[in-house]
């Protein structure tokens, strides 16, 4: 095998971790296992990107290559492929999907390089065409992702709303089920109309050319910011959170949400 020089000393260890006298912990590794973990570093590597300096970046960018390798490793030892089959196929895609960079195509805009990669990405899957329009999505997304990549797909074939209205006149049709399945006490039928409304909100989201999940991350950064201001103000008061009750909590919710429109 050929690697860079680094890549090899990251393997070196891998092959140290999976040796009969390594550790009982990495021997037992599978590829579904790594896939869980590569998941999970992953979203520390945008955690890093888009919170942290460039050493935390460094740090995590290291554990995902890791675990990328360390599936390379798995791939070898059951001779699925190696690691230059793998970057020979990225090489020879990268190569395919630029033929205004290595081949004789002309691209001057941004917009025309957008709409010829998705013309040879079609054109490399018109061989084997999928069964379903849905078969090349991924189920390993998480579903927020996946719910607007499922209905961005639809929504290519005709099936769409042509107002806004009328997608929020849905969330409000799926707020009612929810209601009337609170009502009636089925835990199932809750469950069930919960994830009708996460879907169609995301439909929104995406018929707003909005990303749910980068939205949700807004949302979820806000909470955080304005219970922070929670925790720090009642501690000026010499409270925990267990001592306050939950009226206290709500008038420093309101007056966070307060602040943070003035700081606006």
């Amino acid at each position: 095998m050929t690697a860079h020089p680094r890549f090899t000393d990251i393997l070196e260890i891998i092959d140290t971790l999976r040796a009969p006298d390594g550790c009982p912990w990495d021997r037992v590794q599978t590829k579904e296992d790594l896939g869980r973990y590569l998941r999970d570093e992953v979203y520390e590597v945008i955690d890093a990107i888009n919170n942290r300096g460039p050493e935390e970046l460094k740090e995590e960018l290291g554990d995902a290559l890791f675990q990328i390798l360390f599936l390379l490793r798995i791939a070898e030892e059951s001779q699925d492929f190696t690691i230059d089959d793998v970057i020979e196929t990225i090489v020879q895609k990268m190569i395919r999907r630029h033929p205004h960079v290595f081949g004789t195509a002309s691209a001057s805009t941004i917009e025309t390089v957008r709409k010829r990669w998705k013309e040879i990405k079609a054109e490399e899957k018109a061989t084997a065409a999928p069964a379903s329009l849905f078969d090349d999505i991924s189920q390993s997304l998480s579903p927020l992702i996946r719910a607007q990549a499922l209905s961005k797909r639809a929504s290519t074939v005709g099936f769409d709303w042509e107002e806004t209205q009328e997608v929020i006149t849905k969330i409000e049709e799926e707020i009612g089920e929810l209601k009337r399945a609170l009502t009636d006490g089925s835990r199932e039928a809750t469950t069930e109309e919960i994830g009708d409304l996460f879907f169609s909100l995301v439909n929104l989201s995406r018929f707003l050319s909005i990303d749910a999940e980068f939205a949700l991350v807004g949302a979820c950064g806000k909470f955080e910011k304005r219970f922070s201001f929670i925790e720090k103000a009642l501690k000026k008061r010499g409270k925990s959170l267990v001592e306050a009750s939950c009226a206290e909590m709500d008038d420093l919710w309101n007056a966070s949400k307060k602040r943070g429109a003035e700081e606006e």
